[in-house]
């Protein structure tokens, strides 16, 4: 479902005329996480690790 959603919103921006090259990967990878969590709304728990995950490979 985020996966679907961060694609919708990606491909508004997209034709709106944003070039939007790091955030549609940062978007992609978060929606990813969060859907192999099983998430299927965006939780503070699941960015805090995402971003942690991000800034220490």
């Amino acid at each position: 479902m985020l996966i679907a959603d961060v694609e919708r919103y990606l491909s508004l921006r997209q034709t709106l005329g944003y070039k939007l090259r790091d955030a549609s990967r940062n978007l992609r990878s978060f929606a990813r996480v969060a859907a192999d969590s099983g998430d299927t709304h965006i939780l503070a728990s699941t960015a805090l690790d995402w971003c942690r995950a991000v800034l220490n490979p």
